[in-house]
């Protein structure tokens, strides 16, 4: 596979009642709503961080150097 392709597993989950279903879909989609607001906050540092003076001067003095 190259850098960017992914393959996705689809797998049924089996569960005999209605309410482990439920249980499990809700706990699923918390995860999911976590992940996202997490990956949103580091995307936001990481651009502000790419913004910053400091690190632009930093970064010229680091690629001057190599």
């Amino acid at each position: 596979m190259g850098k960017n392709e992914m393959s996705v597993v689809t797998l049924p989950i089996k569960v005999t009642d209605k309410w482990q279903f439920d249980l499990l879909d809700k706990r699923f989609e918390l995860s999911r709503k976590v992940y996202n607001n997490m990956l949103r906050f580091e995307i936001k540092q990481y651009n502000n961080m790419l913004h910053d003076k400091r690190y632009r001067e930093s970064k010229k003095i680091i690629d001057s150097i190599y």
